[in-house]
C-alpha cells in the first residue's frame, strides 16, 4: 500500500509540477505587464552597441543604457531587432519602465514594432 501511495504522489507530481510552473509563469507575465500598462513611467535611454545576433543572422542585439537621475545607477536594456538602421550608436529610444522595478520594461509606441525586449 505504501508503494501506491509513492507511485501515486510520483504521478501527481509529475502532472502538477508544470501546471503550476505555466500558470506561475502566466501570472508573472500579466502582473509584468499589468503594471508597466498602469504605473509605467517613460525614460529615454540611449543606445550603447548593436552586435549581430550569432544564431539569427538576420536579427541584431541593441544594448541600451539609461541611468536613474536621483542614485545615478545605470540599467542595461538589451533587445533584438531587424532593422538596424533604426538604431545608431547614442541615438535616445524612449521605453516604458516600472519605477520600483526598473529592469522591467517595455518600448513605447513608436519602437514596439522595431524593438522586442530580450
Amino acid at each position: 500500500m505504501p508503494l501506491l501511495y509513492v507511485l501515486i504522489g510520483i504521478l501527481l507530481g509529475a502532472i502538477l509540477v508544470p501546471i503550476l510552473f505555466i500558470l506561475w509563469t502566466f501570472v508573472y507575465a500579466l502582473l509584468k505587464f499589468t503594471l508597466l500598462k498602469t504605473t509605467g513611467t517613460r525614460i529615454v535611454a540611449t543606445v550603447v552597441r548593436l552586435e549581430p545576433n550569432k544564431y539569427a543572422t538576420r536579427f541584431y542585439r541593441v544594448i541600451l543604457q539609461w541611468q536613474q537621475p536621483h542614485t545615478g545607477k545605470m540599467f542595461t536594456y538589451r533587445g533584438m531587432t531587424s532593422y538596424p538602421e533604426q538604431f545608431p550608436l547614442g541615438n535616445p529610444i524612449p521605453l516604458f519602465i516600472v519605477p520600483y522595478h526598473p529592469q522591467w520594461y517595455f518600448p513605447t509606441d513608436e519602437y514596439k514594432n522595431v524593438l522586442t525586449p530580450s
